[in-house]
């Protein structure tokens, strides 16, 4: 066995606890959470419920603590600390948890640690996308080095870019992947998807009965996390979690509709999609449309679904305090966003506000123009691209059929399975027609502003999804046990086929399994405000060079306090002078 496997096979281990330490952060706020909010767990999947809720809450409490700290050892300690102090909060509770169902959960824990291994070899692949040497990794150096730096997009108009997502991939970086946790953060979320999926199966043979329109949904998204899960290498951090939250909101959605139409408890599950829809939004502004359109109909469903009673005023009342996450969130990554680049949506350019760090307004609107063409036609520049529509071959051309074309024509085929069946469409069918919603309405908004498949997230499986669920309500299909397993060994055999010329496992690089790093020649240059920044010699791609490195800069570049790059930077445009 060579060293490069042996050290291989360390960094898989140091991987797989990594992510366990960080799953007792997550796991243990998410119960905290949960128990000062008075809601109830949810059952076989409560570590995942509060799984994900921890991991929202952790993202919110990075977006507070690197406004003015960096994302260092004191963070992780703290997060660390503080969700080992849920589980002592609520070891009552996980005790009888574990009493009751330790045994059934046995090959589920097998089945999630043979997946985390895999996983933790494919967070091993040298492949980045692109935008990781653009400004990922860059905007990582600063978390980890300052402070939240006012006006910072000035150095770099992709560095106002306001992810909460890169606090997250901060976090997760440290020896032996230093500057490396581009896929070891990425992939966790992955996990977390294809664990969920995972279990469902592994239920629904254990149990031995119908496993209903949840395990239908699940299922058929398991084409879209296999592809994931052999092909993220070129997929870009923030586009993978929001890949991920999106499938989770949805599923919380649907959760909470069937759920309230079987009269169980949904409260848990809508307090799961309101957490992870803001989440979302705070990791991607292109995530808001399916968060928001989500959140708006789990209202709805909720409203209407749930029995009235002359206490539920007083029960919403108390039930309040699940709404505190998504209001942290969305409030401290606003308040983010005006420090980065005195907007709170960048690159929209509304609501600015009149601070010397401010990115100058034309350049955050040319940014935006500079996306939506992008997306529409790379070749071309944007004054071309956005006049008309003659982009749209050459887009219709280059789009991918996996990613959207093959999962809406699915959709399309399951809606008229749907309503050809000649029997009137039940109280179910009406409400889980709507969990169709907000996919559609984030592929709507993705088409008109920037239709490239990787900013389109799940939404197009997601509507597949969907149609899968809506036609098995029609035809009564999820009460066939031999349907939904023939279903689930379908969606698995196509995942499977369509990954036959991929490589199952990445070969080990030379430092614990990882490969180097590219490296950028640099060159100094001195702004005429007397500050010397570095460029690419060739390109623009920084990858981990120094701090000061920057792609392109704004033009009158300069610190906002001389000597002191955490107080900063500024530039000032030929019309804010005048």
């Amino acid at each position: 066995m060579s060293e490069n496997a042996i050290g291989m096979g360390l960094g898989m281990l140091a991987i797989v606890a990594a992510w366990g330490i960080a799953l007792v952060a997550f796991v243990g706020l998410g119960y905290a959470f949960l128990r000062w909010a008075g809601l109830e767990g949810a059952g076989e999947e409560g570590l995942l419920v509060a799984g994900w809720i921890g991991w929202a809450l952790t993202i919110c409490g990075l977006q507070a603590w690197q406004l003015f700290h960096p994302v260092d050892l004191s963070a992780r300690g703290l997060l660390v600390g503080l969700g080992v102090a849920g589980l002592i909060w609520n070891w009552r509770i996980l005790i009888a948890e574990a009493h009751r169902s330790i045994r059934s959960m046995l090959p589920h824990i097998a089945i999630a640690v043979l997946l985390a291994f895999w996983m933790a070899n494919r967070a091993m692949a040298p492949e980045m996308p692109y935008d990781a040497g653009l400004y990922h990794l860059s905007t990582e150096r600063w978390l980890l080095a300052y402070p939240i730096v006012p006006g910072l997009g000035n150095l770099y108009i992709r560095f106002a870019y306001n992810s909460s997502y890169f606090l997250y991939m901060a976090a997760m970086d440290v020896e032996p992947w230093l500057y490396r946790a581009q896929h070891v953060a990425a992939y966790l979320p992955v996990l977390a998807v294809a664990v969920m999926i995972a279990w469902t199966g592994c239920s629904l043979v254990r149990k031995r009965q119908p496993a209903g329109g949840q395990a239908l949904f699940r299922f058929a998204l398991i084409p879209a996390v296999v592809d994931r899960m052999f092909n993220s290498e070129q997929v870009g951090g923030p586009d993978l979690a929001v890949w991920a939250l999106g499938i989770v909101v949805l599923d919380a959605l649907v959760r909470v509709m069937l759920d309230a139409l079987q009269g169980r408890q949904a409260l848990t599950n809508f307090a799961l999609l309101l957490t992870l829809a803001s989440a979302a939004t705070t990791v991607k502004l292109s995530a808001a449309p399916l968060g928001i359109a989500a959140s708006v109909v789990g209202v709805v469903s909720m409203v209407r679904l749930v029995p009235r009673s002359p206490s539920l005023p007083d029960r919403w009342a108390s039930r309040a305090r699940m709404l505190v996450p998504s209001i942290l969130l969305v409030a401290m990554w606003v308040l983010r966003g005006y420090v980065l680049s005195g907007y709170p949506a960048f690159p929209s350019a509304l609501g600015g506000l009149n601070v010397d760090w401010r990115v100058p307004t034309e350049f955050v609107r040319a940014e935006a123009r500079w996306i939506m063409s992008w997306a529409r036609d790379p070749a071309l520049p944007p004054e071309v691209v956005l006049e008309d529509w003659d982009w749209i071959g050459a887009w219709a051309k280059s789009v991918s059929s996996f990613d959207i074309l093959a999962p809406l024509v699915v959709a399309g085929l399951l809606l008229i399975v749907a309503v050809v069946r000649r029997r009137p469409w039940g109280r179910a069918a009406r409400w889980l027609a709507t969990a169709v919603i907000p996919p559609a309405v984030a592929l709507s908004i993705w088409f008109i502003t920037a239709p490239d498949p990787r900013f389109a997230g799940a939404a197009a499986w997601l509507v597949a999804a969907c149609g899968v669920l809506l036609a098995a309500e029609r035809w009564g299909l999820w009460k066939s046990r031999a349907f939904v397993l023939g279903m689930l060994l379908v969606a698995i055999a196509v995942g499977g086929v369509l990954q036959l010329e991929e490589r199952i496992t990445v070969p080990p690089g030379p430092y614990w399994g990882f490969s180097p790093l590219p490296q950028s020649t640099l060159v100094e240059e001195q702004l005429a405000s007397g500050l010397t920044v570095l460029r690419p010699a060739q390109g623009d791609q920084c990858w981990v060079a120094p701090l000061l490195c920057t792609p392109g800069l704004l033009p009158n570049l300069s610190l906002r306090v001389a000597g002191d790059r955490s107080r900063g930077f500024r530039a000032i445009t030929s019309s804010a002078r005048n």
